[in-house]
This record gives structure tokens, C-alpha cells and sequence, in this order.
């Protein structure tokens, strides 16, 4: 194993199940992706920017990695970078 995966996000007011985020490593390329899924009802709250800040830290500070990658579909555009 790579010593990552996904975790289950929870909105702490609510203790609701809000998404999971983590890393994936991309087959074929080798590379690791950061990767995460706000459920539809929890989006638009800055979940997205705040779990993606401490996930990329936890990467590069604690796991040590080198290099993180991201993937978004062209019609996401609330996750492309400008």
C-alpha cells in the first residue's frame, strides 16, 4: 500500500456525512492525485477549498510526497484552476 487512501468528511454542526477526500494514485502514470466529492447538498459552503488546503499539507508536510496532481471535468468549472 501507498499509506493513504480516502477519508469520510462530516460537517461538524451536523455530524452529516458531507463527502470523502484523500489521495488516489493514478494507474498508468504513476502519479498521486488529490481527489474529493462534496455531496450536492453541502456544496457552495467552502468545504471544497478548505478539505483540499489540509489534504495538500498533510501530502506534502506529513506523507512527505514530492508532487500532487489534480483532475476535474472540463464542466466542473467551481474546480478548475484560472
Amino acid at each position: 500500500m501507498n499509506g493513504f487512501g480516502m477519508w469520510a468528511l462530516f460537517e461538524k454542526e451536523s455530524n452529516s456525512l458531507t463527502g470523502h477526500c484523500g489521495f488516489n494514485i493514478l494507474h498508468g502514470i504513476s502519479e498521486t492525485e488529490i481527489a474529493y466529492l462534496i455531496e450536492k447538498k453541502h456544496r457552495v459552503k467552502g468545504y471544497a477549498a478548505e478539505i483540499a488546503k489540509a489534504t495538500l499539507d498533510y501530502g506534502f508536510k506529513i506523507l512527505d510526497l514530492k508532487r500532487i496532481v489534480a483532475l476535474a471535468y472540463p464542466q466542473n468549472e467551481a474546480s478548475q484552476c484560472h
